[in-house]
């Protein structure tokens, strides 16, 4: 989580193009404290803000052990609450 803070926060003169994180209609990116973010990731999972999808396995808890490799799928899914019924 940190790596891909940093990688998220690194100049375009730090890294190359392909290594920054796409995230679109964000705006400029804030400076923000990278144990804040950390903290405020898992706040928001332990709240169900959003699921975690490893190898199509979603993960329940923050230690459920997962084995990654280079072609192993990661998905992160926002969960939204939807206004009406």
């Amino acid at each position: 989580m940190l790596l891909e803070h940093d990688r998220l926060h690194a100049s375009r003169n730090d890294a190359a193009i392909e290594t920054l994180l796409y995230a679109p209609n964000t705006g400029p990116l804030k400076k923000t404290n990278p144990d804040l973010a950390v903290a405020a990731a898992i706040e928001a999972f332990s709240r169900n803000a959003f699921m975690v999808v490893v190898g199509g396995k979603q993960m329940i808890a923050l230690d459920d052990v997962a084995v990654i490799s280079a072609r192993t799928d990661v998905v992160f899914i926002k969960l939204l609450r939807l206004k009406g019924g």
